[in-house]
């Protein structure tokens, strides 16, 4: 039920300024130290409980347009209900609301940590101690990250953003359900594909833990500015990245632990041009920090003419890679079973 008539009391007067406008503009709920303000609402219910300091809502609009400055977060949607607390100095807050229609919530806005999530309904909880928010998102929802940038599209989840009041807050543990898709563009493009996955981020990465099989691709130019692919496949594991809502160099997969049936493809070319390919697989894959790749169990590594193959569990390849991705090195560890060297060097 709404209410498109309002009885303001005295006791509102001294917590919040609200403001009528008879224009296509609507109505302003608004803080009275200006820190927080939902606009263009249409129709609305509102109830105050001076004792608690706090305001339980409904309002629609077309669409709101919300923002509140000590949570670093703007909004917009069809409807919002929920629960706002007045602080000290007259300022306000989102302790708790459930948006839905066309919801864009964007978190830092205008900033190089902007992130912006849209989805059909969203819900927002503010920590007790303001040391975080949590959003969920039950339907289709759609992540973008301004620097570098980021798309993730999954078919639901949850995200918290931690930071305290009156900071900009990180994008920090996310959890995405049915087919994601990710794909992050930083001095080449990285995509990835997979059924699920758990996003954890710290200052300086990104670690993202896979409990379905995925494809990871990466597109890159090399030093001499020819194209060059990684495509990476693995039934389940755990890669960590440079972080995803932040700036950074490097390699765009810092570590990996990866198990299933691992492939790794590099296609590319060398510095005189000529086509470079290595094809290397095995049951699990670990990489470290330094770069280097080891394929273990049951491996085969084909490329430059060399086709290889070794069974049995502790067997071993590695790949030595740069900071570009390319293979700059790569060998055999264990006691080889199988080694064929193609004519003429592979050459058709």
């Amino acid at each position: 039920m709404t209410i498109r008539t309002l009885a303001l009391s005295l006791t509102l007067c001294t917590t919040a300024t609200l403001l009528i406008a008879q224009n296509t503009t609507g109505i302003s709920f608004k803080s009275k130290s200006g820190d927080f303000e939902i606009s263009n609402i249409t129709d609305q219910l509102f109830e105050a409980n001076p004792q608690t300091n706090a305001f339980d809502f409904e309002f629609t609009g077309k669409p709101l347009r919300g923002r509140s400055s000590t949570q670093k977060i703007a909004f917009t949607a069809s409807r919002a209900t929920g629960q706002i607390r007045s602080g000290k100095d007259g300022t306000m807050y989102l302790l708790k609301a459930n948006l839905t229609g066309s919801v864009d919530v964007t978190q830092n806005p205008g900033t190089s940590e902007e992130v912006q999530i849209t989805s059909p309904s969203m819900t927002i909880s503010e920590a007790a101690n303001r040391s975080s928010a949590t959003i969920n998102f039950p339907g289709p929802v759609t992540i973008h990250a301004k620097s570098p940038t980021t798309k993730i599209t999954a078919a639901g989840g949850s995200a918290s953003l931690d930071g305290s009041a009156n900071t900009n807050r990180e994008l920090r543990n996310v959890k995405l359900s049915g087919t994601v898709n990710a794909t992050i563009t930083q001095d080449g493009t990285t995509n990835l594909i997979t059924t699920g996955l758990d996003l954890d981020q710290a200052a300086n990465s990104s670690s993202f833990t896979l409990s379905r099989p995925f494809t990871l691709t990466n597109n890159s130019k090399n030093p001499s500015g020819q194209p060059q692919k990684v495509i990476l496949k693995a039934t389940a594991g755990t890669i960590t990245t440079p972080n995803i809502t932040k700036p950074s160099s490097g390699r765009p997969i810092t570590t990996a632990n990866l198990r299933g049936r691992v492939t790794i493809d590099f296609t590319g070319t060398d510095k005189d041009g000529s086509p470079v390919e290595l094809s290397a697989s095995g049951d699990r894959l670990t990489m470290d920090a330094k770069g280097e790749i080891l394929l273990i169990g049951n491996v085969k590594i084909t490329g430059n003419g060399l086709d290889y193959q070794s069974d049995g569990e502790s067997q071993t390849v590695y790949i030595l890679v740069n900071e570009q991705m390319e293979p700059t090195r790569y060998g055999a560890r264990g006691n080889p079973t199988k080694v064929n060297i193609k004519p003429d060097g592979g050459k058709p």
